[in-house]
This record gives C-alpha cells, sequence and structure tokens, in this order.
C-alpha cells in the first residue's frame, strides 16, 4: 500500500473535503441539521421546540435548524432559558484556511425551582467521494496508484473550543447534570470508525469530572488569566465572587489537529460521514449548561447576562473565545493555525466548546485517552 503524504496548506479551501495533494471527486454531498429543546417541569416533560433542515437535489448548503423556549415567573421576569442552534455551511464559499462549515452552539439555564431543559443539537456530513486511477472528464487524478489497486489516505481533524461549569446555588440538585459532546467520521458500507472523541460531563459524588475519549486535550484557565486577555474588572470579580459562593471552571480545547488515515480503492467510490452532536441536560434551581461546535461563540453573551449578574456577557464571550487561540495544544499533532489537511479530509476545522454547570466544592476534571 502507497502511503500519501499531507501537504501544508494556509490559503482558502474550496471545500473540507478539497486538500492539496490527493482531492478525489466528491461525487454527492448530503447534509442534516437537527435542534430540539425539552422543557421540564419536576422531571417530567412539557413543552418542546424542535426544527430540523436537510439539503435536497435541488437545494443545498446553507441548512440550519434553531430551537428556544423560554421560562418566566409571574411576575413576568425571565427564569429560564433552553436553546439550540445547528448550521453546516457551503465549504466552498468559505475564506478561511480551515473552512468551518458545521456551527453548534447549545445552553440552557434555570433559577427555577421546578424547570429544567434537556437540549440536543446535531450536524451530519456524509459525501461520496472517487478516487480515478486515470484522470477522465469532470475527474481529475490525484493519486498514482502505481501498480497497486490501493492507497492509504492521510487527513487531519481540528479541535478547539472552551468549557465553562458554574453553580450559583450551592444546594442545587444536580444529580441530573449531563453534557456529551461527540464528533466522529465513519467509512460508510463497512461502518469503520476513522474518527472519534468526546467530552462527557457527569456529576461525581460532591465533584463535577470531564471525562475525554480519543485524541483531544482541554487545558484548565482562571479567571486572572481571562484578565490578561481583556475581561474587565467588575466581570472577574463577580466570577470570582461565583466561585466562592458556588462553582466556577473554566476548561480550554486549545486549537489542536489530529491524524486519521483510510484506504482507498482506484475508481472506486466510498462514503465519509461525519457527525457531530452536543446532548445537554440542565438542573433546575440556579445551574447552567452550554455547549457550541464548529465556530467560537455567539450566544453565551446574551445568555449568561440573566443567570450570572454582574459579569458583562460581551467580554467573557471574547475573552473565552480568545482564549482558545492563545493556548497552543501541548503534544497535539499538526500546527495549530494553519490547515494541514492530506488526502480527502472530512472535516478541515471541528472547534470544540462546552459550558455546564457544577457544586459548591470545586469539582475534580479527569481526562481519559483512548
Amino acid at each position: 500500500m502507497r502511503a500519501i503524504a499531507a501537504k501544508q496548506l494556509c490559503a482558502l479551501l474550496t471545500s473540507a473535503f478539497a486538500a492539496a495533494g490527493a482531492r478525489g471527486a466528491v461525487i454527492a454531498l448530503d447534509a442534516r441539521v437537527v435542534s430540539a429543546v425539552q422543557e421540564l417541569i419536576n422531571g417530567q416533560p412539557a413543552s418542546v421546540n424542535a426544527n430540523a433542515d436537510e439539503t435536497t437535489p435541488d437545494r443545498g448548503p446553507p441548512i440550519a435548524a434553531s430551537s428556544q423556549l423560554n421560562s418566566t415567573d409571574l411576575g413576568g421576569a425571565l427564569v429560564g432559558v433552553g436553546q439550540a442552534f445547528s448550521e453546516f455551511l457551503d465549504p466552498a464559499r468559505l475564506d478561511e484556511p480551515n473552512p468551518r462549515e458545521f456551527a453548534l452552539e447549545a445552553a440552557c439555564f434555570s433559577d427555577d425551582a421546578e424547570v429544567s431543559y434537556e437540549v440536543d443539537s446535531s450536524a451530519m456530513e456524509s459525501r461520496r467521494v472517487l478516487f480515478v486511477r486515470a484522470a477522465r472528464d469532470g475527474v481529475p487524478r490525484e493519486i498514482d496508484f502505481g501498480f497497486s489497486d490501493t492507497a492509504e489516505v492521510t487527513s487531519r481533524v481540528f479541535l478547539s473550543g472552551a468549557i465553562v461549569l458554574w453553580a450559583t446555588n450551592a444546594a442545587a440538585d444536580l444529580d441530573s447534570i449531563a453534557a456529551d459532546v461527540r464528533v466522529s467520521i465513519t467509512r460508510e458500507a463497512d461502518g469503520e470508525s476513522l474518527f472519534s472523541t468526546s467530552v462527557v460531563l457527569r456529576p461525581d459524588g460532591d465533584d463535577v469530572s470531564v471525562a475525554t475519549t480519543g485524541p483531544i486535550i482541554v487545558d484548565e484557565i482562571s479567571v486572572d488569566q481571562l484578565a490578561t486577555l481583556g475581561l474587565d474588572d467588575g466581570s472577574a470579580a463577580a466570577l470570582a465572587d461565583l466561585a466562592e459562593a458556588g462553582l466556577l471552571r473554566l476548561i480550554v480545547v486549545p486549537t489542536q489537529s489530529h491524524r486519521y488515515s483510510y484506504e482507498v480503492t482506484a475508481d472506486e467510490e466510498l462514503t465519509l460521514t461525519a457527525q457531530l452532536d452536543v446532548g445537554l441536560r440542565g438542573a433546575a434551581g440556579g445551574t447552567g449548561v452550554a455547549a457550541v461546535l464548529g465556530r467560537p461563540f455567539q450566544n453565551l453573551a446574551d445568555f449568561v447576562q440573566s443567570p450570572l449578574p454582574g459579569v458583562d456577557g460581551a467580554k467573557l464571550q471574547q475573552t473565552i473565545n480568545l482564549s482558545i487561540a492563545d493556548r497552543a495544544a501541548r503534544g497535539a499533532s499538526g500546527p495549530a493555525l494553519c490547515g494541514a489537511v492530506g488526502g480527502e479530509a472530512l472535516l478541515a476545522i471541528i472547534p470544540l466548546a462546552l459550558v455546564s454547570a457544577g457544586r459548591r466544592r470545586r469539582g475534580r476534571i479527569t481526562s481519559r485517552g483512548p
């Protein structure tokens, strides 16, 4: 089997699949996005808002789905929010070194003693690809198979993001809290897994643990470090008070890339599928959970204004987003910012972030690799 080496590409990528070197021809593209918010009252299903969108033979990207539910008290004051957003953009129209065709953002918080939310957001992209032995109309030859019928293509997945955990009420029952963020790339027909990683949040007694699977690196940062990136004094003081009276954790998934490989056969089509999922389950009585994949936070600023008094939401969002690029992933393969993709890269970039809740006692973060 002949290995195809990745070439550096730090310019406009016409597609997340299109890479320097062995591109192959994209025969077909299908994508679907889903968003759903389920309100729970005393743990029982109440209102629900769900939406979906998908490409069709007559309609390509962009596609998007958004859902939201709000809860107010008898005086009309906002006491809870559940929101989900999922988007798939046309990679051919993106002007970034690492195209961000996927964008998922979800969040929920509740200051009400009875109301909580389950929030789900997902995106799927499936591409049928062809590598040919000899160039033909519309299908260039990108691999020299030589005397073999097969070759190995190496590609990369880019990950980045941030994690925030908080609880404003030390007495809140957080046993139901959960957050699952998962990214996978599979080869259809045989179901072969080419890449898989996840960040999973679960309560752990009086602690909160974040477990990872697959090749992902996480790093904890402090409010002081956010201050060096521009967080204002008032917000820093409010967050420090929150950490003292409740819980505050700030985790960064710094920009990183990871390789994956797969075998291709000359003149045979293959289908690669990327699946991104965010599943959140909040708790009543002073907690919040949120997640974002595929882009920096855009809705966090408005989301934290109500549950975190004294915090400038725009400044917090800005400094968390800056911290993603400010900290390099130690030990991650490949460059942090310049796109490096080899072969028919299914995902040129997948930024990843998670915001969730915890107890008063500082939780324990554990990272378990593959």
